[in-house]
Parts: structure tokens; sequence; C-alpha cells
């Protein structure tokens, strides 16, 4: 399999496999236009750092565990 290297969007640095990373972050464009004008892209990120960026009043709603087996 071939071996896929992943930044994060955040941090900039190498996002390792976990539990929990990597992460994907898709962008719809225009959501509320017709399928045809839409857009799609993807970033990715550690759980932590998008953790981090929410606003603090939706941190509770981030329900991934982030603790790491």
């Amino acid at each position: 399999m071939k071996d896929i290297t992943f930044r994060c969007c955040f941090c900039n640095t190498h996002v390792h496999s976990t539990n929990v990373d990597p992460c994907d972050i898709n962008i719809l464009i225009n959501i509320d236009k017709p399928k045809d004008k839409q857009d799609n892209q993807t970033f990715y990120c550690h759980a932590d750092c998008f953790k981090n960026i929410l606003h603090k009043d939706l941190k509770g709603l981030f329900i991934v565990d982030l603790v790491d087996d």
C-alpha cells in the first residue's frame, strides 16, 4: 500500500496515524446553490488542532475522544 503523507492545515506539520488522526475537513462551497454550482475541497488536520481553533462555545460539541491508545 502506498504511504500517504498528510500535513495539518492549521499547524503545517505531519499528521501521524493514531486512533483519531488524520482527520479531514470538507468545505462545501455554495451549499445553498444547485449541486452543479457547488464545489468541494478537503483539508487535513490533527483532531486536537481542529478542536483548539473552535470557538470556546463550540468546543463542547466536539465529541471525538482525543485520548490516544
